[in-house]
């Protein structure tokens, strides 16, 4: 009788050693996915943030502002309606309505960080009343005196961003000098008065000193009525600017914690394929051994 010796641990050595190539190729497929992966997520992120959410915050913010505006300049035309008058200078001489005016200003847009000035132009174009925004509050800085008739001007649409200059920039306009009224020569050569800035043109307005964008809605109930007026709201662009990039900064923290588990969700799932891998490998070399065992049994019994 003839006897065959089966040395175990070497064939199984064996058989895993043969499984080696196929274990590469598929350590090499999963990693190739796990970088892709991790690419992909964070170029993601970085396009969200320097791109679309931080673009998105801005024009939204535009937007909002661009509808305050509107609401405030169709609330001064009601006011209007119901003292009866039609001239907004006579109208903010009242000492109650201007503190109505600036309390409704004031819930609306002073406690917003880019905005800077609100300045209220009467029909003809003319400065009737300027507020600074200071310190969280509206707060009157110029008075006018009455202004007299003039030009009507061209009010521009409902909530219209203006459009810059030629050059990019508009100066503080000098005031002209008011004529007496008394002396009907002098209103004739000097032309129609004029009391502090005049009204903005349809653009966005940039000085030396800081940048300013002008919003633009008429005093008027949107309803094709003639306009008695003109509302401007002054964001300053370099404070609008900030506040984008603090929402930005906002948004990188979140999103880098959201990244950091994003990741860790990766590398587990990296490190189960590669026990699955190992796993299957096992199970192939034991396969291997299983048949070439049945195949010496076979060979054994004759």
């Amino acid at each position: 009788m003839k006897y065959f010796y089966i040395r175990m641990p070497a064939k199984r050595c064996r058989q895993i050693e043969c499984s080696r190539p196929e274990y590469r190729k598929g350590l090499f497929r999963a990693s190739l996915l796990f970088g892709a992966l991790l690419l992909a997520e964070f170029a993601l992120i970085h396009h969200l943030v320097s791109n679309d959410l931080s673009r998105r915050h801005f024009y939204e913010a535009l937007a909002a502002c661009q509808d305050d505006i509107q609401q405030v300049g169709r609330q001064l035309n009601d006011i209007l309606k119901q003292e009866g008058k039609s001239d907004l200078f006579k109208l903010l001489t009242v000492k109650e309505t201007l503190t109505t005016f600036t309390q409704m200003v004031n819930d609306r847009l002073a406690k917003q960080l880019a905005v800077h000035h609100i300045a209220i132009y009467d029909q003809q174009g003319r400065l009737v009343a300027w507020f600074r925004v200071k310190l969280g509050r509206l707060i009157r800085t110029e008075a006018v005196e009455d202004p007299e008739p003039a030009g009507p001007p061209a009010f521009q649409r409902a909530g219209e961003v203006p459009v810059p200059d030629q050059d990019g920039s508009a100066g503080e306009v000098a005031k002209r000098p008011v004529p007496d009224r008394r002396d009907s020569s002098a209103a004739r050569t000097t032309g129609p008065p004029q009391y502090g800035r005049p009204a903005p043109p349809a653009g966005v307005r940039m000085d030396s000193v800081q940048r300013e964008m002008l919003i633009v809605a008429p005093v008027a109930s949107g309803k094709g009525e003639q306009p008695k007026g003109s509302v401007v709201l002054g964001l300053n662009e370099e404070l609008l600017e900030t506040q984008v990039a603090q929402v930005r900064k906002d948004l990188l923290k979140k999103l880098a914690a959201g990244a950091f588990l994003s990741l860790v969700v990766l590398v587990v799932g990296f490190l189960y394929v590669l026990k699955l891998l190992q796993k299957t490998r096992r199970l192939e070399a034991e396969a291997q051994m299983a048949d070439r065992l049945a195949y010496i049994g076979t060979l054994a019994s004759g």
